[in-house]
Protein backbone atom coordinates (compact mmCIF):
# COMPACT_ATOMS: atom_id res chain seq x y z
CA UNK A 1 0.00 0.00 0.00
CA UNK A 2 1.18 3.28 -0.95
CA UNK A 3 1.86 5.37 2.14
CA UNK A 4 0.02 9.15 2.26
CA UNK A 5 1.80 12.23 2.24
CA UNK A 6 2.35 13.99 5.44
CA UNK A 7 0.16 16.68 4.82
CA UNK A 8 1.75 19.00 7.47
CA UNK A 9 5.68 18.37 6.50
CA UNK A 10 5.09 19.29 3.15
CA UNK A 11 2.47 21.98 3.12
CA UNK A 12 3.12 23.52 6.73
CA UNK A 13 4.00 26.88 7.85
CA UNK A 14 2.71 29.02 10.31
CA UNK A 15 1.93 33.61 10.54
CA UNK A 16 -0.06 32.95 13.03
CA UNK A 17 -1.15 28.94 13.68
CA UNK A 18 0.83 27.01 15.77
CA UNK A 19 1.55 23.54 14.25
CA UNK A 20 1.46 24.67 10.36
CA UNK A 21 -2.18 25.11 9.88
CA UNK A 22 -1.56 27.98 7.94
CA UNK A 23 0.39 26.84 5.09
CA UNK A 24 -1.73 23.58 5.20
CA UNK A 25 -5.21 25.17 5.15
CA UNK A 26 -3.30 27.85 2.17
CA UNK A 27 -2.98 24.43 0.40
CA UNK A 28 -6.52 23.10 0.98
CA UNK A 29 -8.49 26.05 0.32
CA UNK A 30 -6.39 26.21 -3.32
CA UNK A 31 -7.63 22.95 -4.10
CA UNK A 32 -10.72 23.50 -3.17
CA UNK A 33 -10.77 26.80 -5.14
CA UNK A 34 -11.95 29.00 -2.51
CA UNK A 35 -10.22 32.17 -1.94
CA UNK A 36 -12.53 34.36 0.29
CA UNK A 37 -14.67 32.31 2.45
CA UNK A 38 -16.20 31.77 6.03
CA UNK A 39 -14.75 30.63 9.63
CA UNK A 40 -15.45 30.37 12.80
CA UNK A 41 -13.03 30.06 15.61
CA UNK A 42 -13.38 29.12 19.79
CA UNK A 43 -12.14 29.37 22.30
CA UNK A 44 -9.94 31.78 20.27
CA UNK A 45 -8.36 33.60 23.07
CA UNK A 46 -7.12 37.07 21.30
CA UNK A 47 -8.08 35.86 17.84
CA UNK A 48 -4.00 35.93 16.70
CA UNK A 49 -1.55 33.99 18.81
CA UNK A 50 -1.89 30.51 17.62
CA UNK A 51 -5.23 31.25 15.64
CA UNK A 52 -5.90 28.63 12.60
CA UNK A 53 -8.09 31.75 11.06
CA UNK A 54 -6.41 34.78 11.75
CA UNK A 55 -4.19 34.84 8.20
CA UNK A 56 -7.62 33.99 6.29
CA UNK A 57 -8.87 37.04 7.56
CA UNK A 58 -6.24 39.02 6.80
CA UNK A 59 -6.55 37.55 3.56
CA UNK A 60 -10.54 38.89 3.07
CA UNK A 61 -12.08 36.40 4.69
CA UNK A 62 -15.09 36.71 7.04
CA UNK A 63 -15.55 34.84 10.27
CA UNK A 64 -16.63 35.03 14.02
CA UNK A 65 -14.70 34.48 16.99
CA UNK A 66 -15.86 33.26 20.39
CA UNK A 67 -13.85 32.95 23.21
CA UNK A 68 -14.87 32.24 27.38
CA UNK A 69 -12.22 33.18 29.15
CA UNK A 70 -12.44 37.34 29.59
CA UNK A 71 -9.06 37.73 30.60
CA UNK A 72 -8.82 37.72 26.62
CA UNK A 73 -11.49 39.75 25.73
CA UNK A 74 -9.49 43.36 25.51
CA UNK A 75 -6.98 41.96 23.12
CA UNK A 76 -9.67 39.91 20.98
CA UNK A 77 -10.91 42.92 20.42
CA UNK A 78 -7.94 45.26 19.39
CA UNK A 79 -6.55 42.36 17.10
CA UNK A 80 -9.73 42.35 15.33
CA UNK A 81 -10.46 46.07 14.99
CA UNK A 82 -11.82 47.35 11.58
CA UNK A 83 -11.44 43.39 10.18
CA UNK A 84 -14.69 41.47 9.35
CA UNK A 85 -15.39 39.44 12.11
CA UNK A 86 -17.68 38.83 14.71
CA UNK A 87 -17.07 38.75 17.96
CA UNK A 88 -18.90 36.44 20.87
CA UNK A 89 -17.37 36.16 24.71
CA UNK A 90 -18.71 33.15 26.22
CA UNK A 91 -18.96 29.20 26.29
CA UNK A 92 -20.20 27.15 23.52
CA UNK A 93 -21.83 24.22 24.48
CA UNK A 94 -23.27 21.15 22.88
CA UNK A 95 -26.84 22.84 24.34
CA UNK A 96 -26.01 26.12 22.48
CA UNK A 97 -23.28 25.77 19.39
CA UNK A 98 -26.68 25.54 16.76
CA UNK A 99 -27.35 29.12 17.99
CA UNK A 100 -23.82 30.20 18.04
CA UNK A 101 -22.13 29.06 14.99
CA UNK A 102 -23.46 29.90 11.30
CA UNK A 103 -24.76 26.76 10.05
CA UNK A 104 -22.32 27.01 6.94
CA UNK A 105 -18.60 27.63 6.79
CA UNK A 106 -15.82 26.83 4.93
CA UNK A 107 -13.72 26.37 8.41
CA UNK A 108 -14.17 25.33 11.65
CA UNK A 109 -11.74 25.69 14.37
CA UNK A 110 -12.53 24.13 17.68
CA UNK A 111 -9.83 24.04 20.29
CA UNK A 112 -11.63 24.37 23.79
CA UNK A 113 -9.96 21.31 25.53
CA UNK A 114 -11.25 18.52 26.53
CA UNK A 115 -14.68 18.76 25.38
CA UNK A 116 -14.03 19.28 21.54
CA UNK A 117 -15.36 15.84 21.00
CA UNK A 118 -19.11 16.69 22.52
CA UNK A 119 -19.08 20.20 20.53
CA UNK A 120 -18.46 18.73 16.45
CA UNK A 121 -21.19 15.88 17.35
CA UNK A 122 -23.51 18.47 18.52
CA UNK A 123 -22.75 20.67 16.01
CA UNK A 124 -25.54 20.64 12.69
CA UNK A 125 -24.01 22.78 10.56
CA UNK A 126 -21.50 21.70 7.66
CA UNK A 127 -18.30 23.10 7.30
CA UNK A 128 -16.29 22.48 4.38
CA UNK A 129 -12.65 21.50 6.58
CA UNK A 130 -12.79 20.87 10.26
CA UNK A 131 -9.81 22.06 12.51
CA UNK A 132 -10.25 20.17 16.00
CA UNK A 133 -8.07 19.17 18.64
CA UNK A 134 -7.43 16.08 20.05
CA UNK A 135 -5.60 14.93 23.07
CA UNK A 136 -2.53 13.87 21.17
CA UNK A 137 -0.88 11.68 24.31
CA UNK A 138 -3.41 9.16 23.72
CA UNK A 139 -1.84 6.70 20.91
CA UNK A 140 -4.17 4.72 19.04
CA UNK A 141 -6.02 2.10 18.93
CA UNK A 142 -7.14 3.47 21.66
CA UNK A 143 -10.77 5.11 22.01
CA UNK A 144 -11.41 8.02 24.77
CA UNK A 145 -14.59 10.23 24.50
CA UNK A 146 -14.00 13.07 26.96
CA UNK A 147 -14.63 13.29 30.18
CA UNK A 148 -11.24 14.86 31.45
CA UNK A 149 -8.18 14.05 29.17
CA UNK A 150 -9.64 15.30 25.71
CA UNK A 151 -10.98 12.40 22.89
CA UNK A 152 -8.46 10.50 21.62
CA UNK A 153 -6.91 10.06 18.06
CA UNK A 154 -9.08 7.02 17.12
CA UNK A 155 -12.38 8.60 18.91
CA UNK A 156 -12.16 11.85 16.93
CA UNK A 157 -11.48 9.90 13.71
CA UNK A 158 -14.08 7.93 14.01
CA UNK A 159 -16.59 10.98 14.78
CA UNK A 160 -15.53 12.31 11.80
CA UNK A 161 -16.26 9.60 9.43
CA UNK A 162 -20.17 9.26 11.08
CA UNK A 163 -20.24 12.93 10.30
CA UNK A 164 -19.14 12.13 6.61
CA UNK A 165 -15.41 13.38 6.67
CA UNK A 166 -11.93 12.11 5.80
CA UNK A 167 -8.78 12.27 7.91
CA UNK A 168 -6.23 14.65 6.15
CA UNK A 169 -3.60 15.33 8.51
CA UNK A 170 -2.86 15.07 12.74
CA UNK A 171 -0.40 17.11 14.27
CA UNK A 172 -1.99 18.23 17.90
CA UNK A 173 -4.98 18.99 16.00
CA UNK A 174 -6.68 16.84 13.40
CA UNK A 175 -7.47 18.55 9.96
CA UNK A 176 -10.58 16.65 8.19
CA UNK A 177 -12.57 17.31 4.79
CA UNK A 178 -15.66 16.53 3.52
CA UNK A 179 -16.24 13.24 1.62
CA UNK A 180 -17.18 14.95 -1.42
CA UNK A 181 -13.86 16.48 -1.94
CA UNK A 182 -11.67 13.25 -1.18
CA UNK A 183 -10.83 12.75 -4.66
CA UNK A 184 -8.85 16.27 -5.01
CA UNK A 185 -6.21 14.76 -2.32
CA UNK A 186 -5.35 11.74 -3.62
CA UNK A 187 -2.25 11.77 -1.97
CA UNK A 188 -4.60 10.16 1.00
CA UNK A 189 -4.32 6.56 1.52
CA UNK A 190 -7.17 4.96 4.06
CA UNK A 191 -9.88 6.27 7.15
CA UNK A 192 -7.20 7.26 9.36
CA UNK A 193 -8.91 4.67 12.04
CA UNK A 194 -7.72 1.29 10.23
CA UNK A 195 -4.58 2.71 9.38
CA UNK A 196 -3.51 4.88 11.93
CA UNK A 197 0.04 4.97 11.64
CA UNK A 198 -0.10 6.22 8.70
CA UNK A 199 -1.39 9.57 9.88
CA UNK A 200 -0.89 9.77 13.99
CA UNK A 201 2.11 11.87 14.71
CA UNK A 202 3.89 10.08 17.42
CA UNK A 203 6.47 12.51 18.12
CA UNK A 204 3.23 14.08 20.58
CA UNK A 205 3.60 11.06 22.87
Amino acid sequence: MTKPVNFYAQYGADVHSQNGEDGLLGEIFRRLKIDKGTFCEFGAADGKYCSNSYYLLEQGWTGKFIEANPAHAKALIDNTMGKPAELHFGPVTAANINALVPQKLNLLSIDVDNDDFHLWNAYAGIADVVVIEVNSGIAPPEVVVPGSRGSSFSAMVMLGICKGYFLLAHKGNCVFLLNKYRLLFPEVVGDGFSNPDDFFDRSWL
